[in-house]
């Protein structure tokens, strides 16, 4: 990254994009629409989020950007094998995606209401609605190459 990079982020108040320079990551920043406030340090954060029933709608459906949504328990073999790649992926799409790993023991309330039978399952949300799942494990070239349009 360098500072004259680039990111998008939606404005929470009225979905505008707004276009964030490297250089004001973590610097307050408004809505160049609607002066909402923006909350750019989302775009710092290389890591995914755990996300549970209480924080689901302010961490996916609110987000100010793309969510990658891996649901997943920790009895689940695949889940174990997959996790590795997920964190490998909220550093790669770090500014462009966003990922919220969301235990499904811990979840339940999220978990039925996108319909989750099976795990691992992934989905993305973008403007707060589900664009695209994936269920199953998958590698790593076969999860970026599903993800492309998101990076």
């Amino acid at each position: 990254m360098t500072s004259t990079d680039n990111y998008t982020l939606r404005c929470g108040d009225c979905g505008t994009r707004n276009r964030i320079p490297a250089a004001k990551i973590g610097v307050p920043a408004r809505c160049g629409r609607c002066g909402g406030q923006i909350d750019t340090r989302v775009l710092g954060n290389g890591r995914p989020k755990l996300v549970n029933d209480a924080n689901f709608e302010a961490e996916v459906i609110h987000s100010p950007l793309p969510v990658l949504a891996f649901f997943w328990a920790p009895w689940c073999p695949t889940c174990v094998k997959t996790a590795p790649i997920i964190e490998r992926l909220a550093g790669e799409a770090r500014g462009r995606l966003r990922i919220a790993k969301i235990n499904v023991d811990k979840a339940q309330q999220v978990s039925d209401r996108y319909d989750i039978r099976a795990v691992p399952y992934i989905y993305v949300f973008d403007n707060g609605r589900p664009v695209a799942n994936m269920p199953g494990g998958m590698d790593e070239a076969q999860l970026k190459y599903k993800l492309a349009r998101f990076l």
